[in-house]
């Protein structure tokens, strides 16, 4: 099987979960329009986000790196973006904190893994663009 699909690794309900059972969750479709501006027209968005219960999830113990490795059971898994907003954390530290623990997992991965944090809410990026 291909490894074609880019999952995600989301805390927020609204990321995870579709607005109406015929639509994709959010982060599905942020993934999509992604994959399509930058030309990756042979990746296509998992439809399903894996969700943590909260931002502190992820920097708990090691419920991110239990995660990214539950991963590997999708043999299409191209790569994993996480996504979190920080409410009042600081994205330019938290994020490359997160980054390191990903690196520090070793070659544990047979995919790419991209970390992004919002500071506030997600959805703030989409109002600035």
């Amino acid at each position: 099987m291909p490894r074609n699909k880019v999952y995600a690794i989301v805390e927020g309900q609204g990321e995870a979960d579709p607005p109406t059972p015929n639509e994709q969750p959010a982060v599905a479709t942020l993934t999509l329009r992604l994959l399509q501006h930058f030309g990756c027209y042979d990746l296509y968005p998992a439809p399903r986000p894996w969700r943590l219960r909260s931002s502190g999830e992820f920097f708990r113990d090691d419920i991110l790196e239990r995660a990214l490795r539950a991963h590997k059971a999708f043999s299409d898994c191209a790569g994993v973006l996480v996504l979190l907003d920080l409410e009042d954390d600081c994205p330019g530290l938290r994020g490359p904190e997160l980054a390191k623990r990903i690196r520090d997992m070793g070659d544990d991965l047979p995919f790419a893994v991209v970390v992004t944090c919002a500071y506030r809410e997600y959805e703030t990026w989409l109002c600035a663009a």
